[in-house]
């Protein structure tokens, strides 16, 4: 039988195949990594900063005089409800914090002066990793300014 005549793969066209195959499937998992972790990163975005906005929200509802002075930690599973800081379910931290540019001296505790402008900021991280994920911050000024 001569040797043209012999139909099938050689062996070294096999491994070449099999290297081909190997690299695609490769990169196609690094591309379902990627994808996933890109998804995940955007879905903590969105709840950050549905927790954030809420959390600003709930200081503007207290008011300018009724809203504590200092930082509040707040900490929250994924369904966005709120846990305990040792919850094996906790993912989020929600520190706000409300400073005032004037306060009325000796008042325990401590109040905004009439003329304040009062800063709150937002920082939303994720508790596994420390990351911060969303800060935001807005003023808070007394009525009829």
């Amino acid at each position: 039988m001569a040797r043209a005549r012999r139909r099938g793969f050689t062996f070294v066209e096999t491994l070449v195949a099999a290297a081909i195959l190997g690299i695609s499937l490769m990169a196609l998992g690094q591309l379902w990594t990627f994808a996933h972790r890109v998804t995940a990163d955007t879905d903590d975005l969105g709840v950050a900063v549905n927790l954030a906005r809420t959390a600003i929200e709930h200081i503007k509802e207290t008011g300018f005089y009724n809203s504590p002075e200092g930082s509040t930690t707040t900490y929250y599973d994924v369904q966005q409800n709120v846990v305990t800081a040792t919850a094996a379910a906790c993912r989020y931290q929600v520190i706000a914090s409300v400073t005032s540019s004037d306060t009325v001296p000796g008042s325990n505790p401590v109040q905004p002066g009439d003329d304040a402008l009062r800063t709150v900021i937002v920082t939303v991280t994720l508790t596994t990793t420390s990351q911060k994920v969303f800060q935001t911050g807005t003023y808070l000024v007394r009525e009829g300014i």
